[in-house]
Parts: structure tokens; sequence; C-alpha cells
């Protein structure tokens, strides 16, 4: 019974909502492989806040979860995103340097440590690309590539990667524990906007998707 109380009161209202969203995606799954890469990223994102929670009261290393969260969250949103963007030269590049660094850095360089360097170089990656992508469609004038519905799922990830890479960035100092107001620390404001601006672009894109 103490262990259910310690759990609710450890679950953060973020992982509910990964959960819905988890849910939503199950409910318009669609047999194709893109769906299937948002599914893998949405389930290993529920696994890891559920999971965080009972190794926290268990009093566990909570390092090797968000090591491997980093390393699947990551790589499948850097496939969606060539795969959408057609960047065939460049995806196999990309993922081939992204895993060679996961490795790396567990080896060699943040080893079993939480690896913030996974996460930062991989998430500002798929910023640049994403970025230069909407240049490159602008200079184009292809104005109708922003208004598809595969840009708003392009588009869900990008305030998290810079939110949390930004927060990741700053992790020693105490610019991350300033209060922002009613208690609220700059570290909890961040992760919890990004956050809900996340799941609620992909409850947008599989919305979408669902009246096609």
């Amino acid at each position: 019974m103490n262990d259910i109380i310690a759990f609710i009161k450890t679950v953060n209202p973020i992982s509910f909502l990964v959960l819905i969203t988890l849910c939503i995606t199950i409910v318009n799954f669609k047999k194709t492989s893109l769906h299937t890469y948002l599914l893998v990223i949405l389930v290993a994102s529920a696994l890891s806040e559920f999971l965080t929670v009972f190794f926290i009261i268990s009093n566990f290393d909570i390092c090797i979860i968000y090591n491997l969260y980093f390393i699947i969250n990551n790589f499948f949103w850097l496939v969606i995103l060539c795969n959408l963007l057609q960047l065939k030269k460049v995806k196999s590049i990309v993922i081939l340097l992204f895993l060679l660094f996961c490795l790396l850095n567990i080896l060699f360089i943040e080893k079993l440590n939480l690896n913030y360097y996974t996460f930062i170089i991989s998430a500002l990656t798929y910023v640049l690309i994403f970025v230069y992508q909407c240049y490159y469609q602008l200079n184009k004038e292809n104005l109708s590539f922003f208004k598809t519905n595969n840009f708003i799922l392009l588009f869900a990830p990008i305030l998290f990667f810079l939110g949390m890479s930004i927060v990741f960035s700053f992790r020693n100092s105490t610019i991350k524990d300033v209060i922002i107001f009613n208690k609220i620390e700059l570290y909890t404001f961040i992760t919890y906007f990004v956050d809900i601006v996340y799941y609620s672009l992909l409850n947008l894109y599989l919305f979408k998707e669902r009246k096609k």
C-alpha cells in the first residue's frame, strides 16, 4: 500500500499525457513504417516515465532508463525526419554517426552516467536538418510543404529537443534552479512547457491523420 501511495505521489502529469498520446496512437495505428516508428517512440516514452518512478521508489539508478530512452527516441526521430524528407544519403551517414557516437559515449566518455551528450548532439542534428529543409523549401517557394500534416509531425519534437538540450547544457549551473513563480523552478517550467507542446502536436497530427 505504501508503495502505491509513493508511486502516485511521484508520477507527474506529463506521464499521463504520454500515456494518453500512446493510447491515441494505438487506436489510430496504421500499418506503415511511419506509424510503427512513432509507436516505438511513444512506447519508449511511456516506459521511461513509469519505470523511472518505479526506480526512484526502489532507490535504483535511473541513468540506464534515460540512456536507453535517449538512444531509442532520438534514433527513430532521425529516421522519421530523413524518411519524410527523402534524404537517403544523409540518413545513412547521420544514423551511422549517431550510433557510433552512442557507443563511444557509453564506453569512453560519459559511460554509465547520464548520457547528456547523446541527447544534445542528436537533438541539435535533428533541429539543424529540419531548419535547413525549411529554408530550402522557402527558397523554392514551396509553401505547401508547411501546410502538410507531415510538417506538423516533423515540427512536433523541435521545442522538446531545444528545451531539453538547454536544460542539459546548464545542468551544472544554478540557472536551472531559478524560481519562475509559485516555487516553480526554471528546469520544471521548461520541461513541462516543451513536453506539453510536444505531445499536443503529436495528438494534433494523429487527429488530422484520422480525418484523412
